[in-house]
């Protein structure tokens, strides 16, 4: 995830943008900042889930062959992982 991912998610949870000593900061309360953290956790673990779908991505595979069943295996286990 980038840093312009994470500006992004910010952005579409509403916090108001100030600038404040040539930066720009955003104005939130801990309870926001909490659920923010779970949204760009979220993120991750699903951009991981497709990479693990996807990799090797030079290898043919068929979806329920044993390569196939590991790669779906491991992007359900890395979705499943929450800390809620």
């Amino acid at each position: 995830m980038t840093k312009e991912d994470v500006i992004r998610i910010a952005r579409e949870f509403g916090w108001e943008e100030k600038n404040w000593a040539s930066q720009t900061v955003f104005i939130v309360d801990m309870g926001d900042l909490v659920n923010f953290a779970f949204q760009v956790a979220a993120a991750e673990r699903e951009a991981c889930a497709k990479a693990a779908e996807g990799f090797p991505e030079n290898r043919d595979w068929v979806p329920n062959s044993l390569w196939g069943n590991i790669r779906r295996d491991v992007a359900n286990f890395i979705r499943k992982r929450s800390g809620t």
